[in-house]
């Protein structure tokens, strides 16, 4: 049985593209916002949500948000309306002092929490990853600046340990596995959560060799799914993406590569030298966010005549696709889709089972969410600016065309259901934010059906 896009199928006759999208707009569901009251505190204390988007797994969604001052991250679910507070900048630092004073980025796997913490320099400069359960408990240390960088061991990480104000992009957390890239290092780490054992699984003993001549031994993104990481390797000569085992990166002897070994056990997903649908070879330097769900890698890329598109392959590269570009038409918007620069269009997304949710900015600069399958198929609205969700409220676009800066991350969808943060305009009491959250799977497909 499959289920197939109701606007690819011929089978059922003509789905109107306009039902999808009105359908999806109207299911957006609040989960909380700047008017819910906080139980516990005093009269009138609502969640201040911050700029960061929330995560969403079994039915559990994590944010972050200030009450009363206090920042701190936030769970909800699976039953409705109760909320805890995990940890917040009243935390005191495990495996050093003083408290924690930003708790971004984090990530989501539905039984951890894992977020990287420090001190801005407060507390003697104490940074780190930290994990916590997801039903509350003590906060553990995953590495921090002490810990000594793998494999030689004879150097700490330091305060500047990940990527300092970075994005959830730098790291990925799946079964029990955190997965982040170390900006002075230039290099990828692994933290088994359970042993507490951290590895190098890609670091500038290596480096990715291709005809070009091309070299690029700058390890970044790792994201994780099961055992596979998909990772991107830069330099001077621009990026390309490849995945590898979680066990790490081995490589062979080869003057290519010298002094260092050229990496040998990772299947190429793009680069310089493989084709791009739209025509021409990818752009080595217009590759941008990548993720990995099971056996499917999607990422952006381009290519020399300025095309951007998102693109879709198995992990071992083979049957690549391209899902949405820069040549496709905004559904419900003007013209086309354009490129990453205006409102990070066609650059941040999201993966579900089936669908890739991601943002897109049309001719007239307006900007939305939007769906897609991901094996391909019609692309549908989810919201945009100025739409009128079902509460009434208006979503919120600064200048009347430009979403939030980050309406959802890299752990804000599982299964089909999505982690949505909006800015809005409610008729009554103002500006506001909330996490609103959809269910994409039953919308955008029809019924399932078995193919002759």
């Amino acid at each position: 049985m499959n289920r197939i896009p109701c606007l690819r199928t011929f089978l059922f006759g003509l789905c109107a593209f306009a039902c999808v999208a009105d359908v999806a707009g109207s299911q957006l569901v609040k989960v909380v916002d700047s008017f819910t009251p906080v139980a516990g505190e005093p009269p009138g204390t609502t969640f201040n949500l911050t700029v960061a988007a929330a995560a969403y797994k079994n039915g559990i969604f994590v944010f972050e948000a200030q009450v009363g001052g206090v920042k701190g991250l936030w769970r909800t679910g699976p039953t409705a309306g109760g909320f805890t507070r995990l940890v917040d900048v009243n935390t005191a630092i495990p495996s050093g002092s003083g408290f924690f004073r930003d708790l971004l980025p984090f990530r989501f796997d539905g039984s951890t929490l894992v977020f990287r913490g420090d001190d801005q320099g407060e507390f003697g400069g104490q940074a780190g990853y930290y994990a916590i359960p997801i039903g509350g408990g003590a906060i553990t240390t995953l590495a921090n600046q002490n810990t000594l960088v793998p494999p030689a061991n004879t150097t700490p990480f330091g305060f500047g340990i990940g990527f300092p104000g970075g994005t959830q992009d730098y790291m990925s957390l799946d079964g029990g596995n955190l997965v982040f890239a170390d900006n002075a290092e230039s290099g990828n780490y692994a933290i088994d959560l359970a042993s507490g054992q951290v590895r190098a699984i890609g670091t500038t003993a290596y480096a990715i060799c291709e005809a070009g001549p091309y070299l690029a031994l700058i390890w970044g993104q790792p994201e994780i799914s099961g055992n596979t990481v998909s990772m991107s390797i830069g330099g001077g000569q621009g990026s390309s993406l490849y995945t590898f085992p979680l066990s790490g990166v081995s490589g062979v002897p080869d003057p290519c590569a010298t002094p260092r070994e050229r990496a040998s056990n990772g299947s190429r997903i793009a680069s310089l030298n493989v084709a791009n649908p739209g025509g021409g070879n990818f752009d080595a330097f217009k590759f941008g966010t990548q993720r990995i769900s099971g056996n499917t890698v999607v990422f952006r890329g381009g290519n020399a005549s300025g095309r951007y598109g998102i693109y879709s392959t198995a992990s071992d590269g083979s049957g690549l696709s391209e899902l949405v570009s820069t040549n496709d038409a905004v559904p419900g918007g003007v013209g086309t889709f354009q490129d990453p620069v205006f409102g990070f269009s066609l650059e941040l997304f999201v993966l579900g089972n089936e669908v890739v949710v991601f943002r897109g900015t049309d001719a007239n600069l307006f900007q939305g969410v939007y769906a897609v399958p991901i094996q391909g198929g019609p692309v549908v609205e989810v919201t945009r600016a100025g739409d009128i969700l079902p509460d009434g409220r208006t979503v919120y676009a600064a200048g009347g065309a430009a979403l939030a800066p980050e309406v959802f991350q890299g752990d804000s969808m599982y299964g089909d259901r999505l982690a949505l943060r909006i800015d809005f305009t409610d008729p009554v009491l103002g500006f506001g934010s909330g996490i609103y959250t959809i269910d994409l799977g039953d919308l955008i497909f029809a019924d399932d059906f078995e193919l002759p």
